[in-house]
């Protein structure tokens, strides 16, 4: 089979993204002492809220579960390594003194069918959800395939992104305050959404040809636009449930540039974690703006991009990488098939 069409790199907006330097540690700190007003999160309690986090065993994750969970929200990790997820989950637990509240699943969100099986024991067991956070996203050094043939990133980052949200939103739309935070990379700004890579890593391609030109950090950069397009997606969605009581908010962010295991592990970013490493943020600088989206009382804002605690624009001036509706419902259905594919709970 010939190989799709490779999608273009966006010159103009990779460069905007790679040349601001407030995406370190020092935009973090200048905003947040001319602009943030720490009273937003200071004493906000979460006590009686739920939350879920994926990617919750390291990183950002693990930061923003164990800032929940210490203003007393129950909150569900999903992780995929039982090792990791319990070191994480003992680490959270210390925290707080009410160690019941955090609980560890172990799924892996590259095999629809384990997101299927816990969505279904979540809704029997728990059947309340106030807060989602999407954070688990990966960039392998490799190409991989879950047991499906779908490409594992795109099965992770896309597939799996679509099928826990869509799954968990009827449950959220009970809350009183339903928050869905979607973390995303603003290497999106490098990115514009190319339909015939999504559509070929949903089928197994295992050429050697395929292995060579095997792309971690490009794919990354289209699933990231990807999650930010279902992002407007999943928020229109809900407006137009609005009618029948739901008020879910659905909004993503960017975290800066963080130190996390994921970061100093990908072999495509090895040049850019050592000649940037002393600027990165901390993971808890990098959980900040997705626990105030999670948690800040009176949160109006869906369908809209963070950076900092700001609303910001989506696309770099001039960058190209914007998209029309009909890529959007390409997108879309191919999340829905390949969440599909696996048998039914």
């Amino acid at each position: 089979m010939a190989s799709a069409p490779k999608a273009k790199v966006s010159v103009l907006g990779a460069l905007q993204y790679f040349l601001d330097p407030t995406h370190t540690k020092l935009g973090v700190k200048v905003r947040r002492k001319l602009f943030w007003r720490e009273a937003d999160l200071k004493s906000v309690s979460l006590e009686g809220k739920t939350a879920i986090v994926s990617g919750a065993n390291s990183g950002i994750g693990k930061a923003v579960a164990r800032n929940l969970a210490g203003r007393g929200a129950n909150v569900h990790m999903i992780c995929r390594s039982a090792e990791r997820g319990n070191a994480a989950l003992d680490s959270i637990r210390g925290g707080i003194s009410a160690k019941d509240k955090v609980k560890l699943h172990l799924v892996d969100l590259s095999e629809p069918q384990q997101i299927k099986d816990f969505v279904k024991d979540f809704k029997e067991s728990h059947g309340k959800l106030d807060i989602l956070v999407n954070n688990a996203a990966v960039m392998p050094n490799e190409l991989r395939f879950n047991s499906e043939g779908t490409e594992s990133a795109l099965a992770t980052n896309l597939v799996g992104f679509y099928g826990l949200t869509d799954s968990l939103l009827p449950i959220l739309k009970n809350s009183e305050d339903p928050r869905v935070v979607n973390v995303v990379s603003a290497g999106m700004f490098a990115a514009k959404l190319h339909i015939p890579t999504i559509e070929r890593g949903l089928s197994r391609e295992d050429s050697e040809a395929d292995r060579e030109n095997y792309s971690g950090i490009s794919l990354y950069a289209q699933h990231h636009r990807g999650r930010v397009m279902l992002t407007d997606f999943f928020a229109a969605e809900a407006a137009r449930s609005e009618a029948e009581g739901s008020k879910v908010k659905v909004n993503s962010v960017h975290p800066g540039w963080v130190d996390t295991p994921g970061l100093a592990g990908a072999k495509d970013m090895e040049g850019f974690y050592k000649g940037i490493g002393s600027f990165l943020r901390t993971e808890e600088e990098g959980a900040d703006t997705v626990v105030w989206l999670a948690c800040t009382p009176g949160l109006q804002h869906t369908g809209k991009y963070f950076f900092d605690r700001a609303s910001r624009k989506k696309h770099k001036c001039l960058s190209g990488t914007k998209s029309n509706v009909e890529d959007l419902q390409r997108l879309v259905d191919l999340c829905k098939r390949g969440f599909s594919s696996a048998a039914s709970a």
